[in-house]
């Protein structure tokens, strides 16, 4: 909706606060045990994508940063990881 009306300070925001909890939801999956030994690349390559995808938003705010350190710790997991 607030695409349509041209707020795109409000677009922005809205979607970088989505990010983030796509971002938390794939990491609180870890801490659950929510994940299978044998998800755990894909899991790590979602982590990754989401993570980029909020990095890339071009916002200057703590959520980039943080974003951006587990975009890398993503890729990094997704590369070392292998299946059982």
């Amino acid at each position: 909706m607030a695409e349509r009306l041209g707020l795109d300070q409000v677009v922005n925001a809205l979607h970088a606060i989505r990010l983030d909890c796509l971002l938390e939801g794939a990491l609180a999956a870890f801490d659950s045990d929510l994940i299978a030994p044998y998800e755990e690349r894909q899991a790590w390559w979602w982590i990754s994508k989401v993570a980029s995808c909020r990095a890339g938003l071009g916002m200057v705010d703590w959520g980039s940063t943080w974003a951006l350190m587990w975009s890398h710790i993503g890729e990094m997991m997704f590369t070392v990881s292998h299946f059982p």
